[in-house]
């Protein structure tokens, strides 16, 4: 084959090839993207601590009720003995039970949120 076939037939197959476009706008749309803030994963991450924050106070103001209601329950624990009112002492004994049980419960939840807050990643 001679040289002028040959670059003629590589002169007719690049004319049949399609132009490839690089498009810049893309490219500059790529960028702005990664550089937002909704490909950060970080943000979710504050989102979630903030989260943690606000239940945490959630669970301070519960385990407040809770002790109030503790507090509630030795005046009628008080009122019961001089009563004398044996069956009553019974069900307050009941009740304190679960008032303790739901204190422990809340700090528990509260120092593993703390735990989780607090943690390196």
């Amino acid at each position: 084959m001679s040289k002028e076939k040959a670059l003629k037939i590589i002169n007719e197959y690049l004319a049949k090839q399609q132009p490839k476009k690089l498009e810049l706008s893309k490219i500059d749309d790529l960028l702005n993207w990664s550089k937002g803030g909704d490909s950060d994963p970080f943000g979710e991450l504050a989102d979630l601590v903030q989260l943690a924050n606000k239940l945490e106070n959630k669970l301070y103001n519960k385990m407040q009720d809770v002790e109030s209601k503790q507090k509630e329950s030795f005046k009628l624990r008080q009122m019961a003995k001089e009563l004398g009112a044996d069956k009553l002492l019974n069900t307050l004994d009941s009740a304190d039970k679960l008032l303790s049980v739901k204190i422990k419960n809340i700090r528990s939840v509260i120092k593993l949120m703390q735990r989780a807050t607090q943690s390196n990643i």
